[in-house]
């Protein structure tokens, strides 16, 4: 796909800062013989990695043209002209089709949406992705000068970060990262089959509407880029901001055609996430795992975010995603600063706002059919 050629040309004239992970990155891209490339990366980690290919079958290919080809005859196009109509969209490569090109854009996150990853995504130079497992436990971020030196600190809002992870359980067993990925595969092509099924997009006449389907389709998609976007700068003081967009898209997803969305000290409610999201996840260390973590999570709020009421707490955790606006508020001018003046004394832990939106995002894989319907919050759906 020429992607070796142009970062080699790249290299010589601009020369190349990166990581350890990311010199592997560029190595497995720009080597045509990816086998060789993947042996260098075994070799540098002992032996500890086991990788998996990731690919769009040919069903979801042809899933998706049926999908162009029910889109261009709605919008009028003659059907002798569909065809051709489509293979012009499939040329300039749309946002929406960025799951037939990187399949693991919409299966990834869960496993690398972490404080400690369990896998990292290559691409090759073929354009195919291969995902790397830890064999056993996880990966462990290295504290690294990733941004472009300017010289003074970024606003962070991460507490103390101490105890945030201590659960029961010490540590995922051998085998661990493989299961949850089988898991997550098997999980995604049934999300996507549910998300796609044209039947969903019927109105009571029977009439398909296809704009309802690229609504949903569309803002899943942007939901799951948020969580990739997130597993490549979790320590980064952006983070809680990108873990907030991601909330805030799946908080559009269930506000739907309605006027008001359920408020995102909803979706902050550990009682919610406990719920709705972390049952969804497989019985075992995944889940306990999780669930030891959101009972930090609420530990932490009550006791450094202290309020009249746990839903005045949570209502004050959603005023920090409003600060990205700046400090005064509507109607109430002080209220975003009374929220700094709460951060500042109590210095919660608002990095674990990352896990709320990676266990959501997780959900919606794993449950489509409570967790991703539009117009409806998991807790409205009945059934």
């Amino acid at each position: 796909m020429g992607f070796g050629d142009a970062i080699a040309g790249h290299v010589k004239v601009q020369g190349l800062e990166t990581t350890q992970w990311g010199a592997h990155e560029v190595d497995v891209v720009a080597e045509p013989d990816t086998i060789s490339a993947l042996r260098r990366v075994q070799e540098s980690t002992q032996g500890s990695l086991k990788f998996f290919r990731i690919k769009t079958t040919d069903q979801l290919l042809g899933r998706f043209f049926l999908w162009n080809i029910l889109t261009e005859l709605a919008r009028g196009v003659p059907a002798g002209q569909v065809v051709s109509a489509v293979r012009r969209l499939n040329d300039r490569r749309k946002v929406s089709g960025i799951v037939e090109m990187a399949p693991a854009s919409f299966m990834g996150y869960p496993l690398i949406a972490r404080a400690q990853p369990l896998a990292a995504v290559f691409m090759t130079a073929h354009g195919s992705q291969v995902v790397a497992l830890a064999r056993r436990g996880a990966f462990i971020r290295r504290l690294e000068f990733g941004m472009w030196p300017v010289g003074l600190t970024r606003i962070r809002f991460n507490g103390p970060g101490l105890g945030i992870y201590n659960t029961k359980v010490e540590g995922f067993p051998e085998g661990h990262a493989e299961l949850l990925l089988r898991l997550i595969a098997e999980r995604a092509d049934a999300a996507i089959h549910h998300l796609t099924a044209p039947e969903r997009y019927c109105n009571a006449q029977g009439v398909l509407d296809t704009d309802s389907y690229w609504l949903t389709w569309s803002s899943v998609l942007f939901g799951m880029d948020a969580m990739t976007c997130l597993a490549a700068e979790w320590d980064q003081a952006s983070a809680i901001w990108t873990a907030f967009r991601a909330l805030g898209v799946l908080q559009g997803i269930w506000q739907g055609d309605r006027p008001k969305a359920p408020p995102l000290s909803a979706l902050l409610d550990p009682r919610h996430i406990q719920r709705y999201a972390v049952a969804t996840f497989p019985e075992g260390a995944e889940r306990d795992w999780a669930g030891g973590v959101i009972e930090n999570y609420e530990r932490d709020l009550k006791h450094r975010f202290p309020s009249p009421s746990f839903d005045e707490t949570l209502k004050e955790v959603a005023e920090v995603r409003n600060l990205v606006h700046g400090v005064h508020a509507t109607g109430d001018r002080m209220r975003r600063l009374k929220v700094l003046h709460r951060i500042d004394e109590h210095a919660p832990n608002l990095q674990l706002i990352n896990e709320v939106a990676a266990y959501w995002w997780l959900s919606v894989l794993l449950n489509p059919l409570r967790n991703a319907v539009p117009g409806l919050a998991p807790w409205e759906v009945t059934g």
